[in-house]
C-alpha cells in the first residue's frame, strides 16, 4: 500500500497529498484492521506459498539391451519422486 500510494505521489508530480489511494491511518494500523477483519484487510505472503521449499518432481528411466553371439543384457530401471528416489540396476554380461 505504501509503494502504491508512492507511486501516485511521483505520477501526480509530488502534489500535497502524499496519501493519494491509501489513507495514512489504514497503513499505520494495518495490523490491527487486518486482525479486526482478516478478510477485508488480509495479509498474505505471496512469497512464502510460491517460493516453498518443496517442488513436484517425476522422473522415470527404463532400458533394456539385447545380445549376440556371446550373451550379454542388461536391464536399467530408475525413479524419483519428490517423497523417496529409488535406482535399481541389473547386469549380466
Amino acid at each position: 500500500m505504501q509503494l502504491t500510494n508512492e507511486l501516485r505521489w511521483n505520477d501526480n508530480g509530488n502534489n500535497a497529498n502524499e496519501y493519494p489511494t491509501y489513507p495514512k491511518a489504514t497503513i499505520d494500523n494495518y495490523d490491527q484492521l487486518h486482525a479486526d477483519n482478516p478478510d477485508e484487510y488480509p495479509n498474505t505472503d505471496w512469497r512464502g506459498m510460491i517460493l516453498n521449499n518443496t517442488s513436484p518432481r517425476q522422473s522415470h528411466i527404463l532400458g533394456i539391451s539385447g545380445g549376440g553371439k556371446t550373451i550379454r543384457s542388461r536391464i536399467l530401471l530408475h525413479t524419483t519422486s519428490p517423497t523417496r528416489c529409488t535406482t535399481t540396476a541389473l547386469t549380466n554380461a
